[in-house]
């Protein structure tokens, strides 16, 4: 978890929902990083979703998928 915060360069606050959820009473309390990272991996319904982190390996791989299926409907439909 700390280390999708730290790639989305983001406060671990930001990550929760604003909408009450399970009648949680937070106002006027101040939570540190920690405890509100725990809160998350505890009850993980608190995150707000989706949370989507992009690597290298994955955008390759896509890369290469679309290559080759642009490649294949090209040669079918010059055929």
């Amino acid at each position: 978890m700390i280390d999708i915060i730290n790639k989305l360069s983001i406060e671990p606050i930001e990550l929760v929902r604003t909408k009450k959820v399970f009648g949680l009473r937070t106002e006027g309390k101040v939570f540190s990083d920690d405890e509100i990272i725990d809160a998350m991996l505890s009850n993980p319904k608190l995150i707000e979703r989706p949370i989507i982190v992009k690597t290298k390996p994955l955008l390759r791989d896509l890369k290469k998928t679309l290559t080759k299926y642009y490649d294949y409907l090209t040669k079918i439909w010059h055929s």
